[in-house]
């Protein structure tokens, strides 16, 4: 069923975005879908799993638009920057098709390419009031899906894949771990506090209610996942409320109520989130080691580190020739597979926009720029230790609002 379900959606996203006029709203229904295909990860053909094949057909049908001239890239305000992005992406992927194959090339390429792509998409086609409101829409939809069956399992009891972390169950239904997941409900929560603020009119009583219970249905279902990601993104995001809004009264409100359910459940609440970090804390103790912090990552690091500093000096300039998604860090696995000649122009560029998100929030003080700096502060803690340059749905949440923000009107402010 999942497998029709995840073909059904790459035919029905292709066919649209091949008769579509723009690739606005087939940028919308291919958020919608991802969830969807993302559950059938298990299924591969000819060595691409049909998650990537979807990730795929994304890329390749934009990139078709431009060839044929349906999409005028060239006023685009940050063109020349990301040229020289695209150049050095296919520089990368020709040296890591000629030392690993054409498949881990290809791969590479096109999630490589998620981030330009989306902060292009988002910061032509979103800037309207309309499109604005289908996009916050289209980003709350998204969750459903996942959200549906990481609840049902702790209802039910009944697991569908078993992920265990310090004796934890991760509730994560179809999908393959929790990183997956997690950017789903992350989506949706931004989502939510973009339609609240800009979209929700004050004679919608319903619905305010009801996006206040799947935002609460949304914070549980991140709880399930028992992620340091989670919990550390959760913290990160309070303090930036109360430092950026100067809301001191919603920030101690939610530390009541926190210790509230804390209280009601048995103290259940801080023992597991203790339980996710007792390595962690172990290791601040000095009664671990750095290599066992961190789910072992620790040590990954310290090998991929060693590993690099043997290479000959031009790979260690131009990579390794491999994609090194499993080092657990995307800083490391920019170093390894495209040397630090992607790693310095990467992290110039991130640092680049980030930089102007932060100049035009001091300026404007619109609202969707504190959504920005919330989907960067996760952005940054999943980059320490996972790898979202390779996560096309994270990019696209991440660096396509970083793009809206910048090109930001006061038309959603109607």
């Amino acid at each position: 069923m999942i497998l029709f379900l995840a073909l059904a959606s790459t035919v029905l996203f292709t066919i649209y975005a091949l008769k579509s006029t723009s690739y606005k709203n087939p940028l919308i229904v291919f958020i919608i879908l991802s969830p969807i295909v993302a559950a059938a990860w298990n299924y591969r053909y000819l060595g691409f799993s049909l998650v990537d094949i979807f990730y795929s057909f994304f890329i390749l049908l934009f990139l078709l638009r431009v060839l044929l001239r349906k999409e005028d890239i060239s006023d685009f305000a940050y063109m020349k920057l990301f040229k020289i992005y695209f150049i050095l992406i296919i520089f990368v992927s020709i040296y890591i098709g000629l030392n690993s194959g054409i498949v881990n090339s290809l791969d590479f390429f096109v999630k490589s390419l998620f981030m330009p792509i989306a902060f292009y998409l988002f910061f032509t086609y979103f800037t309207d009031f309309k499109s604005g409101k289908i996009l916050a829409v289209g980003l709350i939809l998204s969750a459903l899906f996942p959200l549906f069956f990481i609840l049902s399992q702790k209802l039910t009891g009944n697991v569908w894949f078993y992920r265990q972390t310090r004796g934890l169950t991760r509730y994560v239904g179809l999908y393959h771990d929790a990183a997956t997941l997690d950017v789903y409900l992350i989506q949706a929560l931004i989502g939510i506090m973009l339609f609240w603020h800009y979209f929700l009119k004050r004679s919608q009583q319903i619905l305010k209610y009801v996006l206040i219970v799947l935002f609460c249905l949304l914070l549980t279902g991140s709880y399930f996942l028992y992620t340091k990601t989670i919990f550390l993104t959760f913290a990160l995001w309070l303090l930036a409320f109360l430092f950026i809004r100067r809301r001191v009264h919603v920030f101690v409100s939610i530390l009541i109520l926190l210790f509230f359910l804390n209280s009601i459940s048995g103290q259940k609440i801080f023992s597991e989130i203790n339980q996710v970090f007792s390595k962690e804390v172990e290791f601040v103790g000095g009664n671990l080691n750095m290599e066992a912090a961190l789910s072992g990552r620790g040590g990954m690091w310290k090998n991929s580190m060693d590993f690099w500093s043997k290479l000959p000096f031009l790979e260690k300039i131009l990579g390794a020739g491999k994609i090194y998604g499993g080092v657990h860090n995307d800083y490391l696995r920019m170093l390894l597979s495209g040397g630090l000649l992607l790693l310095v122009f990467s992290v110039f560029l991130f640092a680049a926009l980030i930089l102007a998100v932060i100049k035009d929030f001091r300026k404007k003080k619109y609202f969707i720029h504190l959504t920005v700096i919330l989907c960067i502060l996760y952005y940054f803690i999943v980059s320490l230790g996972r790898v979202p340059g390779l996560y096309p749905n994270l990019q696209i949440l991440t660096w396509g609002l970083v793009g809206l923000s910048l090109n930001m009107k006061k038309d959603w402010d109607k």
